[in-house]
């Protein structure tokens, strides 16, 4: 059993992204009453089980909203006796107490779920009570060296109800890669698991693009096209439109009166983004109120959570603590007191220029309805290593976005390593890496685009009447009770 200083330097050696956050005081030593305190779904919990075979102990690392198919795991392990460790064998063989089990250090053979990785983050383990680690799935199968396996299924029932999301996207321009990355990747695997509701904020768009309406009209459909072609399916998640949900503004008045313009300017995203767009002294009052805006888009669908990047996460705990004052001043239960992010770990793709991200007012973006000569064009303009001038030099891999790119988009990893040992050495030039790159990135494109032509704009439009129809049903039973909390529904 490794203690907690021994687990930080486990993973820092491992060169991986990580969180230790303290558990509050009188919590329980239950993965459940540890999720809880966070105000977490089950699905971003990973426990730790131990299980006895014929053949000596094993480790299987589940998400928590999932239970074990023992027959199947059996079957994949060829053995033919399996049990869970009783808590006596559990101490002798980690050394931990039921349910502190933490995966690092184990010296048995572990294995993983599949359906943990379908998680950008997730909570595990640290062998006490004081600690929870936050990380990512990939990152925690680098550390412990698991083997995956396809042998547990998402539960039914057991008490637990399916969580609903919120997530969207602003209509100001085509998707990108970096969007891909950041987002649109993930709320694909997520609509499998998660009620999901899937806005385009065009209200949301006209604060900063309210002299320009026509760009943001032309993007609604196109957004919803781009999601689509990633693999959004329209029978699994509700796709609408944030302007033609009335409710949305009146939820939004109402939450105005329970934060105080000095609350949002000291929100730092939004101190960021003002700055951002260099508005200065002018800025919008609308730009300056959409963080209750986005508050009363989340909480109108009672949404539970919201994947959003570390940088956005101040904006979900305003959501969630105007929701909690709403509650307690008008003494009831309509939105969740323990709405929150999903994701913890951010993944932000820089941009072609070299810049910290990806941006679409910045230029620097290869959009995910990009042709593959506009592609090749884009790539072959790309920052590289400006130190290089022949390509006989010895060039820098680290923090190269051409090489940033292949690591992300090259599924072809013999490949990617052979380039970055010759770039290091100087014996291949930045136009190989960049044809290599091309090639890869339109390998990659290639299934967006052939299920782009599965959704023409006047199909997009019909889904997107059609979730946007759906989800007024559920803001209208929102305001509803809104209404008659606040003694309004007349």
């Amino acid at each position: 059993m490794l203690t907690i200083s021994e687990i930080e330097i486990a993973l820092k050696s491992h060169s991986v992204e990580f969180k230790l956050h303290r558990v509050p005081a009188g919590v329980g030593k239950s993965v459940q009453e540890h999720l809880e305190a966070f105000g977490l779904d089950a699905s971003q919990g990973c426990a730790t089980l131990i299980f006895i075979t014929n053949q000596g102990p094993v480790a299987l690392l589940r998400r928590d909203d999932t239970k074990v198919d023992n027959k199947l795991f059996k079957q994949v392990l060829g053995i033919n006796k399996l049990r869970m460790a009783e808590p006596e064998e559990l101490m002798q063989i980690a050394g931990f107490e039921p349910g502190m089990v933490s995966p690092i250090g184990l010296e048995i053979p572990i294995y993983m779920d599949k359906r943990v990785l379908e998680q950008v983050a997730v909570r595990v383990g640290t062998g006490g009570n004081e600690y929870s680690l936050e990380i990512s799935p990939n990152d925690l199968l680098k550390v412990t060296a698991a083997q995956v396996v396809d042998v547990c299924e998402v539960k039914v029932g057991d008490g637990l109800k399916r969580s609903r999301i919120l997530t969207g996207d602003r209509p100001t321009g085509a998707l990108h890669l970096g969007h891909y990355v950041g987002s649109v990747e993930n709320r694909v695997k997520l609509q499998n698991e998660y009620e999901l509701f899937y806005l385009i904020a065009d209200i949301q768009a006209l604060t900063d693009n309210f002299d320009n309406p026509e760009k943001v009209r032309a993007n609604v459909l196109q957004v919803a096209q781009d999601n689509l072609a990633c693999g959004l399916d329209p029978e699994k998640s509700t796709m609408l439109i944030q302007s033609m949900i009335p409710e949305i503004a009146e939820l939004t008045i109402l939450f105005m009166n329970l934060v105080t313009h000095a609350e949002v300017l000291r929100n730092p995203t939004v101190k960021a983004e003002i700055q951002d767009k260099r508005f200065g002294e002018s800025v919008p009052f609308g730009f300056v109120a959409y963080p209750v805006s986005q508050a009363a888009d989340i909480n109108v669908f009672r949404a539970n959570l919201v994947p959003v990047g570390i940088d956005q996460a101040p904006m979900i705990e305003l959501a969630r603590e105007i929701g909690q004052k709403f509650n307690r001043i008008y003494n009831c239960s309509i939105f969740d007191p323990k709405l929150n992010s999903l994701f913890g770990v951010e993944r932000n793709l820089v941009g072609t220029d070299g810049d910290a991200k990806m941006s679409k007012s910045k230029g620097n973006t290869i959009n995910l309805n990009d042709d593959a000569e506009t592609v090749k064009a884009k790539v072959k303009t790309m920052y590289t290593d400006p130190s290089r001038i022949r390509a006989t030099d010895p060039g820098k891999v680290e923090g190269n976005p051409v090489f940033i790119y292949h690591d992300f988009f090259n599924s072809n990893k013999e490949e990617v390593e052979d380039l970055k040992q010759r770039y290091v050495k100087g014996a291949v030039g930045d136009v190989e890496v960049k044809e290599k790159l091309a090639n890869a990135l339109n390998e990659f494109l290639e299934p967006i685009r052939a299920r782009r032509a599965d959704f023409p704009l006047d199909r997009v439009a019909e889904i997107v009447d059609a979730g946007t129809r759906r989800a007024r049903e559920v803001a209208k039973e929102t305001m509803a009770m809104v209404k008659e909390a606040v003694k309004i529904n007349y």
